[in-house]
């Protein structure tokens, strides 16, 4: 017998939107973690830990969550990109930023990423080059 409220009926079962909210929430809350400066904390360390055991809960549940931030664009992949970077350190274009992540549910999308995506910069020609 699974859940109940306080009413002894089950809770309504999470449509997929709500499931890519939650998913992308617990991706956001762990960069945070990750960014922080405090990481050293015990406190901040029992969180992020908190935290995967959600993520590990989500993947047995078939949900998975997927940051392309340093993976290279390629034709078909399955992300919104949002706006095209200049960087001048690249040698092809590159996801630069994950804003929002791709969530799977049984291997099947239920939200695309959003990215920000760096293009590399072609060097100026300078008068040698002429």
């Amino acid at each position: 017998m699974g859940p109940t409220s306080g009413t002894g009926r089950r809770p309504p079962a999470l449509d997929e939107a709500t499931l890519a909210d939650v998913a992308t929430n617990l991706w956001r809350a762990r960069k945070k973690i990750a960014q922080s400066a405090e990481l050293d904390s015990r406190a901040a360390r029992q969180a992020d830990r908190f935290l995967g055991s959600i993520e590990d809960d989500l993947a047995l549940a078939g949900v998975v969550v997927q940051d392309h931030a340093g993976r290279p664009i390629g034709p078909g992949m399955p992300v919104e990109i949002l706006i095209y970077a200049p960087q001048p350190d690249l040698e092809r274009e590159t996801v630069v930023e994950t804003v929002r992540p791709s969530v799977l549910l049984n291997g099947r999308p239920i939200q695309t990423s959003q990215v920000i995506v760096g293009q590399p910069v072609d060097p100026t020609p300078t008068a040698t080059d002429e």
